[in-house]
């Protein structure tokens, strides 16, 4: 894509759309100098719908990016694309870090219906031996004949 195939849009209001958003997360806000194309941050949206997901996509783009480019000096005039490559990438983990703060856990529940029906269910393969709760013959409680003694360390 030619720079003049580039399209760049940012009102400059984060909180106006998620593409603004992600461009603001991202650092690609100076119309100048774009990085990103419109399409790009469209897909790292549609594909990530978390925006510092999406941002840290786009941040890891553009180490990519940068990184594949030789740094260049003439003279006293210099360019360290990979200090810049360097930026985007911690850019990114922070913008991942970020996005894990609030991520929750899920534990996806087999209802105690649908558990039965599988144990009942003939046609499946049964596991070659099952252990529940109680089967470890050698397993003590607390409260059991351990009471007073020293139990793995600890005065059970």
């Amino acid at each position: 894509m030619s720079r003049g195939d580039l399209r760049y849009s940012y009102a400059g209001d984060p909180s106006a759309t998620p593409s603004d958003a992600v461009r603001f997360l991202v650092g690609d806000t100076n119309p100048n100098r774009p990085l990103l194309d419109d399409r790009e941050v469209a897909w790292a949206i549609a594909e990530n719908p978390n925006q510092n997901i999406a941002a840290a996509v786009l941040a890891e783009h553009l180490f990519g990016k940068f990184a594949a480019q030789a740094d260049i000096s003439v003279g006293p005039v210099s360019k360290s694309y990979s200090k810049v490559a360097e930026l985007f990438k911690k850019k990114a983990d922070q913008l991942r870090s970020e996005a894990c703060k609030f991520a929750i856990a899920s534990f996806p529940a087999t209802k105690i219906a649908s558990k039965d029906a599988l144990d009942d269910d003939q046609t499946l393969t049964r596991p070659a031996f099952s252990v529940g709760l109680g089967d470890n013959v050698f397993a003590q409680q607390i409260n059991d004949d351990l009471q007073g003694t020293r139990f793995n360390g600890f005065g059970y």
